[in-house]
Parts: structure tokens; C-alpha cells; sequence
């Protein structure tokens, strides 16, 4: 019976691999007390797992939310968790789901990279370095949201 319980995590284990690749964030403006931040996430796992928690010693709080349209109007939605599907991925990115990165430490620019540790329902935990972008032309700007 030892023997199982020794291999059993390994077998779980096996079955979520989370990879989190492309980690970035929104340089803010001068004065912003709040951005958002973007990755891929992938499950190489069979089963499903939740993304349940980003938190980050760069910044006072972090949010998960969503980017919705509903009768015309655009508005974004705090997500207590969000699904990673088996043998699949999803993309964090503008104007769909992202984080939101409230109270900042210090001033970010372009090129500053910060911490942020990703918590998964299967107690899969993984520390990510995202580096700080310039947003790109057009792209979604939410650090005026909140």
C-alpha cells in the first residue's frame, strides 16, 4: 500500500503538466495604479484543471478577469477561476481573459520583468517572470479600468 501512495502523485502529476510560456504585462501609464497582465497556458495533462489564483509580490493584488460583450457594451468580469482543458490551452490575452495587477510596487517600464506565481486546482503551483511591454497599436488598454 506504501507503494501506491508514493506513485499516486507521480501519476497525477503526470496527468496536469501546466506550462505557462509568453508571460507579459501592459506598461502602464505614469501615475496607474493598476494594469494587466498575459500568457499562454498550457495542460499537457488528460485532465482539466482551474487556474484559481495569480498573486505576485510586485503588486499590492492580483485579479483574474474576463473581457465580455453583452448588448453592445464591453465590460470586464472578475473570474474566481478559470478552466485549462485537457490535452489543451488557453491564451490570456486582450479584449478575452486577462489578469488585472492593482497597485504596482514601483513604476514599471518596458523590458522590467516581475514575479507571479500561478495556483492551480490540483495543487500545481508555478512562478512565472513577465516581462513589461509597451502596449502595441490598437491593443486593448486596460489600465484606465478600475
Amino acid at each position: 500500500m506504501l507503494v501506491l501512495a508514493v506513485s499516486l502523485p507521480a501519476t497525477l502529476a503526470a496527468e496536469t503538466a501546466i506550462v505557462i510560456h509568453d508571460a507579459w504585462i501592459n506598461q502602464a501609464p505614469p501615475g496607474t495604479d493598476v494594469t494587466a497582465g498575459y500568457c499562454m497556458i498550457h495542460n499537457t495533462g488528460t485532465t482539466e484543471v482551474k487556474l484559481i489564483q495569480v498573486t505576485s509580490p510586485d503588486f499590492g493584488r492580483v485579479e483574474m478577469h474576463r473581457s465580455i460583450v453583452s448588448d453592445g457594451i464591453a465590460r470586464m468580469v472578475a473570474q474566481d477561476s478559470i478552466t485549462i482543458p485537457g490535452n489543451g490551452g488557453l491564451t490570456l490575452k486582450p479584449g478575452d481573459y486577462h489578469l488585472m495587477l492593482f497597485k504596482p510596487g514601483k513604476l514599471l517600464v518596458a523590458g522590467d520583468t516581475v514575479a507571479l506565481s500561478y495556483r492551480f486546482s490540483d495543487a500545481t503551483s508555478i512562478e512565472v517572470i513577465a516581462t513589461v511591454r509597451q502596449p502595441e497599436a490598437g491593443q486593448e488598454d486596460h489600465s484606465q479600468h478600475h
